[in-house]
């Protein structure tokens, strides 16, 4: 099923980038997504339900989840790699100023909006409200997750962007990245603070498991993976230095 998933997502893209122009107007990555608009429950799903349940059913699209997984880790490395750390470093202070302000405008939309959405609609998630589990739902908590979910940075499609419009290397390009990479780094810790109590654990455990997995994962990175990518480069170098010998 992979295949035809594959064929569908990648073609459908490209002849409506082609067909409607987009490429003198829009990015491909903008068609990309509009795509996975229609080809999603919204459009596709709602015309034709079997159809999308044959092509992109819940049990069916393990692969495609898989493939986007690696593109989503492919493209952060590829954010960090052509990373200009001069450039951002020059830019520290506008790089922190952009991120968070953008975030805290975008967060305060998404909180207002979510407040609403949890009142206004109480079953929209019945695993955690209070039509599942009779218990009344935490506007706060909702307005927060809502809020972060809006504010999170999309580094991956910023990336893709970036480097279609041939600003990856310029400054504006690498102050933009830097600040999605900062609010990345914002959301995802945030995020590991309130899941805890969306399952009713307290401030210390979720203090404990953030601070904790940050700790372990700075460890691996800075004495585990560093030290082994060195080690690489060292080899890389010498075989380099061999072959010019012979």
């Amino acid at each position: 099923i992979i295949i035809p998933q594959g064929a569908v997502v990648v073609l459908v893209p490209f002849v409506l980038w082609h067909l409607f122009r987009g490429n003198r107007i829009l990015p491909l990555a903008v068609i990309q997504i509009l795509a996975g608009v229609l080809l999603g429950p919204s459009v596709f799903g709602a015309l034709d339900p079997d159809g999308f349940k044959a092509l992109f059913g819940k049990e069916l699209t393990g692969g495609v989840q898989g493939l986007a997984l690696v593109a989503v880790t492919l493209f952060g490395f590829i954010a960090g790699t052509d990373a200009d750390r001069e450039q951002i470093a020059h830019a520290g202070r506008s790089v922190v100023a952009i991120s968070l302000g953008g975030m805290a405008f975008t967060a305060a939309i998404g909180a207002v909006a979510g407040y609403f959405v949890a009142r206004g609609y109480p079953c929209a998630s019945p695993e955690q409200l209070s039509c599942a589990t009779g218990r009344n739902p935490s506007l706060v908590l909702f307005a927060a997750a809502f809020a972060l979910a809006v504010a999170i940075p999309a580094l991956p499609i910023l990336v893709i962007l970036t480097r279609e419009l041939g600003l990856m290397r310029a400054r504006v390009g690498q102050v933009a990245l830097a600040s999605a990479g900062v609010g990345d780094v914002v959301s995802w810790a945030s995020i590991a603070l309130i899941l805890p109590f969306a399952k009713g654990t307290g401030i210390g455990e979720a203090l404990a498991v953030a601070v904790g997995g940050a700790g372990l994962n700075y460890l691996f990175l800075r004495h585990g993976a560093t030290r082994y990518f060195e080690h690489l480069l060292t080899l890389a170098a010498a075989e380099r230095a061999n072959l010019n010998v012979i």
